[in-house]
C-alpha cells in the first residue's frame, strides 16, 4: 500500500473516530489495497455500536 493511501485511510478513520466517538468499534482494511501498489477501489469494514442512529441521522449521505 503507498504511503497517500495509508494517509488518506488514517484521516478516513479519524474523520469517523470524531462523528462517532465512543461508539466506534474498528475500522478494518481489507482486499487488494493491502496487497498492490496498484488498486482500484479500498474495502473498509466499520464496525460501530448503535449503528441504527447514525444511519438516520445521515440518511442520503
Amino acid at each position: 500500500m503507498n504511503r497517500e493511501a495509508i494517509l488518506k485511510l488514517q484521516e478516513f478513520a479519524e474523520e469517523l473516530k470524531s462523528m462517532l466517538g465512543d461508539d466506534l468499534v474498528a475500522v478494518i482494511i481489507f482486499g487488494s489495497v493491502l496487497k498492490s501498489k496498484n488498486f482500484d477501489d479500498v474495502d473498509v469494514l466499520v464496525i460501530a455500536k448503535n449503528p441504527q442512529k447514525y444511519m438516520e441521522k445521515n440518511k442520503g449521505y
